[in-house]
């Protein structure tokens, strides 16, 4: 329903600046007018079709508004997953963006993020049927001198990797020290920084490493003789 402008009119002893609220009121059923198109166009339609270009750069998104989109072979759209599609554009911020990209009705779904100088590609998005159909693999966790692990297992399903265990040993007070190193193929791309228990319940915090590193951290003012080893992550996809 389209916003009803009003015309005011001084009815009363007090003066009033009626140019200046019939300027006001434009400029309300302005804003009323573009708020119901934007909501009609998400509810009932599209935002449009994205515009020609790489969408595989982040500066192809940089410029789109926030939204849902079309995409047809007609787009003349280069690095797209699919040539049908559905998007769906959010921005998180002025700089950040993610993208929903649906392959036509019941086709498989890609996400890809970004910010001003980067962008993550496309992944695509795994269906529980999906995931059930991906192979496990494991691999041991390399203990350095004086540890040990209980049921210490590095886990990859995908590009997600588990890695668990309890890891056995002094772990000397007041510093982070190295335990053991995870295998190729099972390390985080960055730093990766969780929670752990020690000895009598005692918090610490465990790093992960790119190089494969595992250390523990223990300011609890004790030294402790275990440690709880969990933790999961994301992988660049092989």
């Amino acid at each position: 329903m389209a916003y009803k402008r009003k015309t005011w009119k001084n009815d009363s002893s007090t003066p009033l600046n009626a140019d200046g609220l019939n300027d006001f009121d434009e400029r309300v059923g302005d804003a009323v007018d573009s708020l119901e198109e934007t909501t009609n166009n998400l509810f009932n339609g599209y935002m449009g079709t994205l515009p020609a270009g790489n969408c595989k750069t982040q500066q192809y998104w940089h410029n789109i508004e926030e939204g849902v989109y079309r995409c047809t072979p007609s787009n003349a759209i280069s690095g797209a997953p699919s040539q049908w599609a559905i998007v769906l554009v959010m921005k998180i911020s002025t700089q950040e963006f993610s993208v929903l990209w649906q392959s036509q009705a019941s086709g498989p779904m890609w996400r890809a993020s970004g910010n001003h100088n980067s962008f993550s590609g496309w992944h695509e998005i795994a269906w529980k049927s999906d995931i059930q159909n991906i192979p496990t693999s494991h691999a041991n966790i390399s203990m350095s001198s004086g540890f040990s692990i209980d049921d210490g297992k590095a886990s990859k399903q995908g590009n997600v990797v588990s890695v668990r265990g309890i890891v056995r040993g002094t772990i000397p007070n007041g510093k982070y020290t190295k335990v053991g190193t995870l295998p190729a193929g099972y390390r985080p791309p960055v730093r990766i920084i969780a929670g752990t228990v020690m000895t009598a319940g005692r918090p610490g915090a465990v790093e992960l490493w790119p190089n494969g590193d595992i250390k523990i951290g223990n300011y609890t003012g004790y030294d402790n003789s275990w440690g709880a080893l969990a933790a999961t992550f994301i992988i660049e996809e092989e």
